[in-house]
């Protein structure tokens, strides 16, 4: 919460009109001072009056017409390789990863909102499709894995995993900026869940439960994976659009 020094009433009526004129919220406002919205309202009305609100319009009006030249200014100067990578099939985040590498001064979010505003096509592959189902089905190993507090298996998962689905999951994983020992741990307790359902071919998890413990596991590993990326396990909606339900990836992978 904004706090502001002490002021008179004056002052603070003063205060309240020229942060409004200047494109503040009634509720930030209201919060900085401890009071409703509904009385800064009242009081920007008596004390500014129409000449509060139409300076607010005007300041919101400048950063729009602000921002719409920094879009077009951005576009006339990355948007013709922005087409054409388009045109080789890359999604717009992966774009912006991209110009950002070769162009290491590009503001991120403006070049984001700049393509998303602009008529240019990119292709809307989505985070479906870049996982293989080997490596969807081994978010599912990993969350029953963690799901039943098993320890990882480094020793069942170096012989019995395949190398092409480690490769992929050590990919998205580091990407996502998780540390080797943690990537070692993850693929461990995919061994180790591998290993318990040969056991007990009874074990399950249902999909809730997976989406659960995701969305917690996603956190405490530090998964959260830079603008443009997918963070790894992937959600369960992801799971059940490609398998073509949550019993049949469950089927898939034998559980």
């Amino acid at each position: 919460m904004t706090t502001t020094p002490e002021l008179s009433r004056e002052q603070r009526d003063a205060a309240m009109v020229e942060r409004y004129a200047d494109g503040e919220t009634l509720d930030a406002i209201g919060q900085s001072f401890g009071i409703t919205r509904e009385r800064v309202r009242q009081i920007i009305a008596k004390v500014g009056g129409t000449n509060a609100e139409e300076s607010r319009k005007n300041q919101i009006a400048a950063r729009e017409a602000a921002t719409k030249a920094a879009h077009e200014a951005f576009l006339a100067q990355y948007g013709n390789l922005a087409r054409q990578m388009a045109k080789r099939g890359v999604s717009r985040p992966d774009t912006v990863l991209k110009l950002q590498a070769l162009f290491p001064t590009i503001d991120v979010d403006l070049a984001e909102d700049a393509l998303r505003g602009s008529a240019i096509l990119f292709s809307k592959a989505q985070v479906d499709d870049i996982f293989s189902q080997e490596a969807l089905a081994a978010g599912i190993w990993f969350l029953l894995g963690s799901d039943r507090n098993l320890a990882p298996d480094r020793e069942w998962a170096v012989v019995n995993l395949d190398l092409s689905l480690m490769s992929e999951l050590r990919a998205a994983l580091e990407s996502a900026e998780a540390s080797p020992d943690d990537v070692a741990t993850i693929l461990g307790v995919i061994g180790a869940a591998q290993k318990h359902l040969s056991e007990d071919p009874a074990v399950s998890i249902t999909g809730a439960r997976y989406q659960e413990l995701r969305d917690e596991l996603v956190v405490a590993f530090g998964l959260v994976s830079r603008q443009g990326a997918f963070p790894w396990p992937p959600t369960r909606q992801t799971v059940m659009k490609r398998f073509g339900g949550w019993n049949e990836a469950l089927e898939a992978m034998g559980g």
